[in-house]
């Protein structure tokens, strides 16, 4: 009988670390994934979140953080079925009560354009833990009026977009941080932001154009018409377009 559970024990054992090994390398997928996501390379990012959350072995937490961020690239990829589709299967990977299942609803109802609803998800994912990056941009979002204009709030954004950049400083919550200072005014702290951004990823018209855009609001006419010229030369595609919209 002693050695039966001996046994036992070592089965147990060598099951604990199959999972542990599944779960290294699920998170090493996911990991390459969110690389992949920070250059905008969402198909290839896609391909292993979702191999990731197909590990076996893999808890249901994980499970549902794989399948949510595949639900995300496809959302920045413009595809919204696919995104619902991830973002519902995050969501009912776990029980209605824990943080993931509302976060994850929150985006069902989003894409659903039931903002009402999406915002009572993401109040209660937020009572549930209000140090994760996900409800906090979510919320900053919101608050931005970014889905719904009668959902505008930027002072109140700010604490969110705050929070979601000190918990995560990448591209996405700087560049929305950025965009709520400049709904408040706050010239000074946007410009510090979009300068990080086109110093960190120098090929995205899309912040040399801020910078632009900021330096005007703030007068200073011969700054705007240096960043004018480098959109010029560096992107004559986007300095046509910008030019047409002025």
């Amino acid at each position: 009988m002693k050695f039966l559970f001996i046994a036992l024990a070592t089965s147990l054992t060598m099951l604990s670390s199959c999972n542990l090994t599944s779960t290294n390398d699920a998170m090493d997928l996911n990991e390459k994934g969110l690389a992949l996501s920070q250059q905008r390379e969402y198909q290839q990012a896609i391909a292993l979140f979702i191999k990731a959350a197909d590990t076996k072995g893999i808890s249901n937490s994980n499970k549902s953080e794989f399948l949510r961020n595949a639900a995300i690239a496809y959302a920045e990829s413009m595809v919204a079925d696919s995104a619902r589709y991830y973002y519902m299967k995050a969501a009912t990977a776990n029980p209605k009560d824990v943080y993931q299942y509302n976060v994850n609803m929150a985006d069902v109802h989003i894409i659903d354009e039931k903002y009402a609803d999406a915002l009572t998800c993401l109040e209660k994912a937020w009572a549930v833990n209000s140090n994760e990056v996900a409800v906090n941009n979510s919320l900053g979002l919101l608050y931005l009026g970014e889905y719904d204009p009668e959902i505008f709030d930027p002072a109140k954004a700010l604490k969110y977009n705050l929070k979601a950049h000190q918990i995560n400083n990448d591209r996405s919550t700087k560049y929305v941080l950025a965009k709520n200072y400049y709904q408040m005014a706050d010239f000074d702290n946007c410009e510090r932001l979009f300068d990080e951004l086109h110093r960190d990823f120098p090929d995205d018209s899309e912040y040399l154009m801020s910078l632009i855009v900021v330096s005007e609001e703030k007068g200073e006419l011969d700054k705007a018409d240096a960043y004018l010229k480098q959109l010029q030369v560096n992107h004559p595609e986007d300095y046509k377009f910008f030019m047409e919209e002025e």
